[in-house]
């Protein structure tokens, strides 16, 4: 369906409305909003200290209004009906957020405690356009309001929607992203270094935590960014070869069923999409079921961890050094 400051609103994830985060607010130290010091022009400061209290108290009454949305009394056609809602991303100790309402109304928080401050702005969404001429508008254009201290941060004043779809082909994920960012974005998401229910760097839209899913909903394939971007991300491989399996590691889970687990090396590595957490199963030739996690890569390979149940008296074959295996990206068995 793990945070750095950064310069420019990069992405944003938002949730549905009804599951924003009533009370968290954006704050400064101590919880009180704060002004970047300067050694000019006092009653500037105080101009942006004053904006800054208005900008919370609205981020207050915005916030209660997502959580009361009734996303079906909003127009079909319109952005504000999948689009409107909650973006977090961030620690206690740094991060962003920001909320988008079905008006058009954009806040956008940015906080650290290590500098003990807040770099909040507001604006509006002036337009709704198709940046990459496919035939789908896929951007809000941003008019921010101006700020009174000059080294506020000003985001980006075009915010891309991006879907990521989940195993069934519904949209589990949805982000923001600013247009200065997109290059970034698919450089992290080739390195494979990086769990891909996260986009880097971004802000996700609030989605209810799943018991059983902590990272929320689970995505495949690739998140839908506009061109020519979509096409410089190198998709998840469709099969892997074995290259070594190291020694069994075995648990017993009761008196009949004993854990498995084995280390491996397999290919491709990044250069050919694999990526550190991907999942995918395996089936052996007696019908045993068993899974992979790639846990650490490196350009032309990685490791994986495979585990699979048996028991004692009836041991599962393990993958063989050689074997080609079609992936299924995060598919059950």
């Amino acid at each position: 369906m793990r945070i750095v400051l950064l310069p420019v609103l990069c992405i944003l994830a938002c949730s549905p409305a009804g599951f924003s985060q009533e009370g968290r607010e954006p704050r400064g130290r101590g919880g009180r909003p704060s002004v970047a010091a300067s050694d000019a022009d006092p009653a500037r400061e105080e101009r942006e200290r004053a904006r800054v209290e208005e900008a919370l108290a609205e981020w207050k009454t915005l916030a209660n209004e997502l959580t009361q949305l009734d996303r079906e009394q909003l127009p079909a056609d319109g952005w504000a009906r999948e689009w409107a809602g909650d973006y977090w991303d961030g620690f206690d100790d740094g991060g962003r957020s920001a909320l988008l309402g079905p008006s058009g109304r954009v806040i956008v928080n940015e906080w650290g405690h290590f500098r003990g401050q807040n770099s909040i702005r507001t604006g509006d969404v002036v337009d709704w356009i198709d940046v990459d001429d496919d035939g789908e508008r896929d951007t809000l254009r941003i008019r921010w309001d101006a700020a009174a201290e000059e080294r506020t941060k000003t985001p980006s004043d075009q915010l891309h929607l991006i879907r990521w779809r989940g195993p069934d082909g519904e949209v589990a994920r949805r982000y923001l992203v600013g247009c200065d960012e997109l290059p970034d974005v698919v450089d992290d998401f080739n390195s494979g270094h990086l769990d891909r229910t996260d986009l880097r760097p971004s802000l996700e839209m609030m989605t209810p935590r799943i018991r059983g899913m902590p990272r929320g909903p689970i995505v495949v394939g690739l998140p839908e960014l506009p061109e020519p971007w979509r096409s410089k991300l190198i998709p998840p491989p469709q099969s892997v070869t074995v290259l070594s399996v190291g020694p069994k590691v075995r648990t017993m889970m009761g008196r009949a069923v004993e854990r498995v687990e084995v280390e491996c090396t397999l290919k491709p590595g990044a250069a050919g999409g694999a990526y550190e957490g991907l999942e995918f199963p395996y089936t052996a030739s007696n019908g045993t079921h068993g899974r992979f996690r790639i846990t650490m890569v490196s350009d032309m390979g990685c490791k994986a961890a495979y585990e699979t149940f048996q028991s004692p008296r009836e041991p599962a074959p393990l993958p063989a050094v050689g074997e080609v295996i079609e992936v299924r990206e995060n598919a059950m068995p």
